[in-house]
Order: structure tokens, then sequence, then C-alpha cells
């Protein structure tokens, strides 16, 4: 889907990205990679394959829409106990084959406390803020800030109900006047309702597709909150559960 955001294109992937068309752009958040090593580290039996189905589902994105940079949002890592031999492997390898494609990540809390990634990833490092013309990327994009801020942290989702007793969630995009949330990338992360006040638009994502959620069916988000899911992955890697951050 496409959206105009002050005055450029972005297309809305349901792949939990976007692509910045006129900059050849792609925009992610929140991979956490070495999550599920993070979890089995302390005695969890949460299942692997994450990352690989992760990093397998950014390349087609970047294939797809022919970025020639990838900006992530923070929260590439996970946690220091989740940067373990195999995770650092599976992105080597992902990275041969891409040693042209600019990858700028914006540190995030889960960055900070992980460690900056390895140095032969080839990644540049912005501690805060990366500004490229209007747009301020950011990791956690709040309202009144300077320029139009772009992030994730959030992990946002819109809830929606039948009004009876049936309720599900959704992974989203949230576009306010000020700023704007992707929803996070990573197959093994938990989500967080956006509450009925959220103003400007919604867009969420549901298997290939990514559709406008209208201001009066927001309100159904309450019925979201609060709700924990089994945390799992599937195989071709997209989101369907996940304990909270």
């Amino acid at each position: 889907m496409e959206f105009i955001c002050q005055g450029e294109i972005f297309r809305l992937l349901p792949g939990k990205a976007v692509s910045w068309v006129r900059e050849g752009v792609l925009l992610v958040a929140d991979l956490h990679l070495g999550k599920t090593a993070a979890f089995r580290s302390v005695g969890f039996p949460v299942p692997g394959g994450c990352e690989d189905a992760d990093l397998a589902r950014l390349g087609r994105l970047v294939d797809s829409t022919g970025a020639r940079e990838i900006i992530v949002l923070g929260d590439l890592l996970h946690a220091r106990s989740g940067r373990t031999e195999e995770v650092r492997q599976a992105f080597l390898a992902w990275r041969e084959s891409r040693k042209d494609l600019r990858i700028s990540l914006v540190m995030g809390n889960h960055d900070h406390s992980a460690g900056v990634p390895p140095l032969e990833w080839g990644i540049e490092i912005w501690p805060e803020t990366l500004v490229r013309g209007v747009f301020s990327f950011v990791h956690e994009a709040k309202p009144g800030g300077p320029g139009y801020a772009i992030g994730g942290h959030v992990h946002p989702a819109i809830g929606l109900s039948d009004g009876r007793r049936g309720s599900f969630r959704l992974p989203c995009f949230h576009f306010a006047e000020d700023y704007a949330v992707l929803p996070a990338f990573g197959s093994f992360t938990g989500t967080h309702a956006l509450g009925a006040e959220a103003t400007g638009r919604v867009f969420a994502v549901a298997e290939e597709r990514v559709f406008e959620i209208p201001a009066a069916l927001r309100a159904a988000s309450r019925h979201g909150r609060g709700r924990k899911r089994i945390p799992t992955c599937s195989k071709k890697g997209d989101e369907v559960g996940g304990p909270p951050r």
C-alpha cells in the first residue's frame, strides 16, 4: 500500500517494513536478533530458527524493493546473552550476498544493553538520531520533536472485535501528525495495542495484506489490551506470537 508522508511516497509492506521509494531505503524496526537464544540461555525451551526466517524475509524485501540501504530503527539485537556464534554466523551469511547494501542502525534500548553489533557486520551506528531531510529516524518516536520522527520500540498493534466475545490483534503501522511508529519486524516479539485515543492513521498487517483501519473501529483496540500470546515462530518468519518485550 502506498502512503504519502511529508510529501514522500512510502510503501507499507506486509513484511512489516516501509519502502521509502525515492531514496531506495527500507525501514525496519525491532528485529531482536538473538532473542530466542537469550531465552534458551536461562532455561526457557523456546523454538529456534527465528533469526534465519527473519533474515530471509528481510532479504526478500530488499530484493523486491531494490533497496540500496536499510535503516534499522533500533533493537537489531535483543540481549548480550543472545549474541551467540550461531546468530553471528547467520547474519554474516546473510550479509555475504549483500556486501554493497548500506545498513544504518539507530541504537535502541536493547542494542545499548546488548552492545554494538560486530564490526564485521558492516553496520553504521547512530547513537540516538539519524536525520534525512524532514525525517528524524529514532528508536522511540514521540510527538513534539524536531522534524517528523519515525521509530519503533512500541511494537504497535490494533485490536479488533466482533462486538461480542471474539477479538484478535494485528501488528500495525501508526502515522500520527508529527511522528510514526513501525511494527516490530522480528517474529519472536510481543505487541502493544494502541489505545482508543490514538490519532492519525493506522494500517494493519494481516498475512500478505496491509489495509487501513478506519478511526471508527479503533475503539475496539481496548479489547486487545493486557493479553499475552504464546511465543512461537512460523516457518515463513511471520509474527504469530511472543512474550512482551
